[in-house]
């Protein structure tokens, strides 16, 4: 049964916040046993996929695979009309994103009292995993490990290295966190205690699988670009660690790597027809309490991050060329022309 027939079966049914109560193709395949440990912090979907204007609301199911067909930003292709319901899992999500501001509209963004960045801020339309991009952090200053914690800037590698690791390396794997589970996992645990931090983005990158297939047999995957509808700063939680490079001296600070990865959680309903994941993000009022690395209690943290608000983000196709990192400028996130 392909996604929009499983989603037909719902028509006239009540829309519910609970995955493990949907067909599976519907959600993409979540794993039930992956659900929440937090019931309540998925926020219901209210929209459907879209680019500026709400077309579906919480409780209007019916019709539900016409407008995903019809009107996603108005692309009548085969390509966008339906998901694949034999495509298997999706690449882990967060895994592209884009930084458009500088770093001293950050630093006002986000009430930064210093500014670590030693190098112009350009905007980056494709940040990948294992490149340096700027984070939000709080923690005594270098020059006064005496002071309390003062909010910073700084640019950090995506890709956390526990510092137990014995190779670097392991930071491209460790590209996100999930919510479920980041206070249990030896790699997260201890920095989701005490080192947590926001990633600025301006929006981010997910795929889908079409049912076009490649010359290998596997689903050509679609790249669509989801921003906030303000075109404001998305906050994306995240933690951060330290490495220590044992073959040079503690005190060289070239043997030092501080790395970070994004907190993901179940897609909401308006993401989920694309992805199952989506990255979580700390909102205006909760930054202080997001950054204070005194606050330790894993319920209270978790009470600090919540999904993007349904119907808050614009989704639309755009180029397959940020399929390829080395592909850089406005161009990425422009929509596709309606076919």
């Amino acid at each position: 049964m392909t996604l929009l027939r499983a989603c037909d079966a719902l028509a006239g049914a009540k829309m519910t916040r609970d995955y493990s109560q949907r067909p599976a193709r519907c959600k993409l395949n979540v794993d039930s046993q992956r659900a929440s440990a937090h019931p309540g912090r998925d926020s219901p979907g209210v929209v459907g996929l879209q680019r500026s204007q709400p077309f579906g609301q919480a409780g209007d199911v019916g019709n539900y695979s016409r407008r995903v067909r019809n009107r996603i930003h108005g692309y009548t292709d085969p390509v966008f009309q339906r998901l694949s319901a034999s495509s298997g899992r999706l690449r882990s999500m967060c895994g592209r994103y884009v930084v458009r501001q500088s770093a001293d509209d950050l630093a006002e963004e986000f009430g930064v009292d210093r500014v670590e960045v030693h190098e112009r801020l350009e905007p980056d339309y494709n940040v990948a995993p294992t490149k340096t991009s700027p984070v939000v952090l709080a923690r005594p200053p270098r020059d006064a490990k005496d002071a309390g914690p003062v909010r910073q800037l700084r640019v950090l590698t995506w890709g956390l290295v526990p510092s137990w690791a014995k190779d670097p390396k392991i930071g491209s794997r460790l590209i996100n966190a999930r919510a479920e589970t980041v206070h249990e996992k030896p790699a997260f645990r201890r920095a989701f205690g005490t080192r947590r931090l926001i990633i600025p983005t301006s929006g981010f990158y997910e795929w889908f699988p079409t049912q076009q297939r490649t010359t290998s047999g596997k689903p050509v995957k679609q790249p669509f670009y989801l921003r906030p509808k303000d075109e404001g700063v998305l906050a994306l939680a995240g933690i951060y660690e330290f490495w220590r490079n044992p073959d040079k001296p503690r005190d060289d600070d070239d043997a030092w790597m501080t790395t970070f990865t994004i907190i993901t959680t179940n897609a909401t309903d308006d993401v989920g027809h694309i992805h199952d994941r989506m990255p979580m993000t700390v909102s205006r009022d909760n930054w202080r309490n997001w950054l204070d690395p005194t606050i330790n209690d894993p319920d209270d943290i978790h009470a600090l991050m919540a999904p993007p608000p349904a119907g808050s983000l614009d989704l639309y196709p755009v180029s397959k060329a940020v399929n390829n990192v080395k592909n850089n400028g406005p161009e990425l996130i422009e929509p596709l022309p309606p076919s």
